[in-house]
């Protein structure tokens, strides 16, 4: 997704989006100029997972938007600030933006990683500045673990498919790239 053409606002340059759908897979996926680069919309259902994807010169976060998106992983996403949190009265009444996210050896200028109750979202191995909620600074953290150091496995998503399906199902969509980090 490369150098849209349109302002700056509302629901526009929205590089890769889910909305109301589950058991996506976008990888190995690059955005320039893009805005919400890799999201969820409202109420998306999961599992769905954003994994070794780069955005560039971004003008907005990744993560969850709104309305209480859920399993969702961001897996090694590089790019501008990442956010889970509560958005409150934001934009049309977004709320929480979702919970049970995990973001996982993720590297972002800041990262956002507040908890609703009942709920839990995830750090892990993520580098860049923690930061507190926008709209609800008093909201409770989510789970933080080795901060600024990355941990094993490199991609939990692989990881995953590899106990499921062993490691040929891995070699039909991984590149070596991707196993050497």
């Amino acid at each position: 997704q490369l150098d849209p053409k349109s302002i700056i606002t509302g629901s526009r340059r929205y590089s890769f989006r889910i909305d109301d759908s589950s058991f996506i897979l976008f990888q190995r996926c690059y955005t320039r100029e893009g805005r919400h680069d890799y999201v969820t919309q409202s109420k998306t259902a999961g599992p769905n997972a954003f994994v070794d994807c780069l955005a560039e010169n971004v003008h907005s976060d990744i993560g969850p938007h709104h309305r209480y998106s859920e399993g969702i992983l961001f897996d090694n996403i590089k790019g501008g600030p990442i956010n889970v949190q509560n958005r409150e009265d934001s934009g049309t009444g977004h709320g929480w933006s979702g919970s049970q996210i995990v973001f996982w050896n993720c590297d972002a200028s800041s990262i956002i990683c507040d908890a609703p109750k009942a709920a839990m979202n995830f750090a892990i191995g993520c580098a860049g500045t923690r930061q507190q909620g926008s709209w609800a600074p008093g909201e409770p953290d989510g789970f933080w673990e080795s901060e600024q150091v990355p941990v094993t496995p490199r991609g939990l998503y692989y990881s995953q498919l590899a106990d499921r399906l062993d490691d040929p199902a891995l070699l039909t969509v991984t590149t070596p790239a991707q196993w050497q980090g």
